[in-house]
């Protein structure tokens, strides 16, 4: 009979399908396959770790490794001296946390005293596997009432240790609250309830340098998704992230990471603009202008990113309109030579024109200084994500029937449009139709002043027929008197 090592070699060498998976398990029980773990020498040791691994993603498995042999090892397993095995527990659990039964059974077993264990290991692999496990867990009742619930539940046990163990436990602890926070509005509430976010925002606005420094990912990670935006959204927490702007000892990344934060915040509250851009001396609006100004790229996006979040709104469009050298800016990236900041440039003017009309002070800028630009990029630059995002800040400029204009009287964009092998990424491709579908859709009224019939047709059915269509015969590109 085959060993239980070698069949584990057998089943790494296929596909680890399921199949595979009841074959293998037909012949060597997941008991054997642990039990020979526990005593494997050094050249049987990994396969059979790995297959446990796989073997724990195949949810018809679950059960098994639910039952009070494999159970044992795991909870003996996480307190393991071999980082390997601890690993191992931390794979397996993370597969377990998938599924609403396996949950339920991770919580009868005990399993998720394994998983606070294992998010304290000094392997930050394993911890960042456990933190994921207990992730999956809150997505169901039956892990938030273990991991949130009661007074004596997981969060709260880590939370009072935070100050016992080391820096970079204490900075798990935090990460854990934001991740579970993004996996669940319940366990948001919940976490935002008993001060979890609170802990994270205490770690960033303080003297202790290092612990700032850690803390910025946290930052940056609560604030990218939508309760956590609101959060840092209210209760004076955006007028205290700003004074961290002014602090001369806090270095770049906490000025990137303030700077992005307050962005999203007046993407998401405008009405804080009035407190935030009360003037260009306020820190906020010098974070930007000075991120603008630099000749580092990181700040560059920095500020062309939280330019374009302040200026979603009607009060910090107004703001930055009344403020010249800043358009000047943004307005002169989006013929970079650098590429991230062109891109960057691009797309912000891209997210600030969509939403609004083709009128007012905004839209002048537009179509006399950023659209001759694009224009431009689209002719000479041949990366095919700079053309990408082109021509989708083209879709959007083209609602301006004047836009609409200058476009169709240039020879060079003419045959640009209807060259239709013209893009050949999928991206581009995708981009230059959505164009064509604005410019059919915002003014076939009168597109055929300035088009060919044939041409103003191809055009329509380009854009009824979708990105990668193509006609059968080549037409002349074929332009009218404009008058």
């Amino acid at each position: 009979m085959t060993s239980v090592a070698d069949a584990a070699r057998y089943f790494l060498s296929g596909p680890q399908v399921p199949e595979a998976a009841r074959l293998l398990l037909s012949s060597h029980s997941l008991v054997a396959l642990c039990e020979a773990l526990s005593s494997a020498p050094a050249a049987d040791f990994e396969p059979l770790v790995e297959t446990l691994e796989c073997l724990a993603n195949f949810q018809e498995v679950h059960a098994e490794l639910l039952k009070p042999d494999i159970v044992r090892f795991l909870l003996e397993g996480s307190g393991s001296p071999a980082a390997r095995i601890r690993r191992l527990v931390a794979r397996v659990l993370m597969g377990l946390s998938c599924t609403e039964a396996s949950v339920e059974g991770l919580a009868r077993a005990g399993l998720f005293d394994a998983c606070e264990r294992l998010l304290l290991d000094e392997e930050t692999d394993t911890a960042e596997t456990a933190m994921q496990a207990l992730r999956g867990a809150v997505s169901f009742p039956a892990g938030r009432d273990f991991v949130l619930g009661g007074d004596a539940n997981l969060v709260t046990r880590l939370r009072q240790n935070a100050q016992t163990v080391g820096d970079v436990q204490r900075i798990r602890i935090l990460a854990l609250g934001v991740e579970l926070g993004r996996a669940s509005a319940e366990a948001f509430t919940a976490l935002e309830t008993a001060g979890a976010f609170k802990d994270v925002l205490d770690a960033f606005i303080t003297d202790d340098i290092l612990l700032k420094l850690n803390a910025v990912e946290l930052m940056e990670a609560l604030g990218s998704y939508p309760a956590g935006q609101k959060f840092v959204s209210q209760q004076g927490v955006p007028e205290r992230l700003a004074r961290e702007l002014t602090d001369p000892l806090n270095d770049d990344s906490v000025r990137l990471c303030v700077t992005q934060l307050l962005g999203r915040v007046l993407l998401r509250t405008p009405d804080l603009a009035s407190t935030l851009l009360s003037g260009r001396d306020t820190p906020l609006a010098q974070a930007v202008a000075s991120a603008l100004d630099s000749r580092d790229v990181a700040f560059r996006l920095c500020g062309l990113n939280t330019w374009a979040d302040i200026s979603t709104s009607p009060g910090g469009l107004a703001f930055f309109l009344q403020w010249p050298t800043v358009i000047e800016k943004v307005v002169a990236y989006v013929s970079s030579a650098t590429h991230e900041t062109c891109m960057g440039a691009t797309a912000a003017w891209t997210s600030v024109l969509r939403p609004l009309q083709p009128e007012g002070a905004v839209w002048d800028v537009a179509e006399k200084e950023v659209l001759p630009v694009a224009l431009r990029n689209i002719v000479n630059k041949p990366f095919s994500d700079v053309r990408a995002q082109t021509w989708l800040l083209l879709s959007v400029l083209v609602k301006s029937r004047r836009a609409a204009q200058v476009i169709l009287v240039s020879d060079a964009m003419r045959e640009n449009m209807m060259d239709f092998s013209s893009e050949t990424n999928h991206h581009a491709k995708i981009a230059k139709h959505e164009f064509i579908t604005s410019l059919t859709k915002w003014h076939a009224g009168w597109i055929g002043a300035f088009l060919d019939d044939k041409v103003e047709l191809l055009l329509q059915e380009y854009a009824k027929q979708g990105p990668n269509w193509q006609p059968f015969d080549a037409v002349p590109i074929v332009g009218k008197g404009t008058g």
